[in-house]
């Protein structure tokens, strides 16, 4: 029979906690990867929800039809009309046209991430808001004003029209009051700004 000796168990037992060692430490590295792996993971899993969420659909002015008609817009040229105009991430450019008018009707847009763009940013465009017309934007959405795009407001009640807090004047744009009665203006910093009382 085989007999183990006081150093022979000294150093068996050196080799049973080195043993150990090395298979906590392989053990404690694959815990580490999986750990580093599922934070991969979860990183691209908010990536892209992230970029469905923030995807905005475009849709651009046909350049006739009334601005509150779902068929007036198109994603493309000869794209899909919207769905609603309270859906979110929804961009509205009134493009196509150097002149449109908003009547009576009224127009509401909503949702957040939405937006009505006047103008495109390079081709003048003007948006005309009657006296007895609404236009509103709410739940999130914005009304912006772009590079050589000018609205022009007759209408006097300011309830009837955006909070100032919902409108963006960009660079380059104008805002014209015409009302032909005394009213209030947005307190915004305009980059054109244009007050006159000729009525419509």
């Amino acid at each position: 029979m085989l007999k183990i000796r006081g150093k022979s168990k000294f150093y068996l037992f050196i080799i049973k906690i080195f043993c150990n060692f090395v298979t906590r430490i392989t053990l404690i590295r694959r815990a580490s990867k999986i750990i580093a792996m599922k934070k991969i993971i979860l990183l691209l899993m908010s990536v892209t929800t992230a970029s469905v969420h923030y995807a905005q659909s475009i849709y651009n002015y046909k350049g006739s039809g009334a601005l509150n008609a779902l068929s007036s817009w198109t994603l493309n040229p000869g794209g899909t009309n919207p769905p609603d105009f309270t859906s979110p991430n929804q961009i509205f450019v009134i493009t196509n046209v150097s002149s449109t008018t908003l009547s009576a009707a009224g127009w509401t847009v909503s949702g957040t991430g939405s937006e009505i763009r006047i103008g495109n940013g390079s081709s003048a465009t003007n948006l005309a808001v009657n006296s007895n017309a609404t236009l509103m934007v709410s739940g999130g959405a914005k009304l912006r004003v772009q590079n050589n795009g000018t609205l022009s407001l007759y209408q006097p009640t300011l309830s009837y029209l955006p909070a100032p807090t919902d409108v963006i004047p960009d660079n380059g744009s104008t805002v014209r009051w015409a009302q032909n009665t005394n009213t209030s203006i947005w307190p915004l910093s305009y980059w054109n700004l244009i007050i006159s009382t000729t009525s419509k």
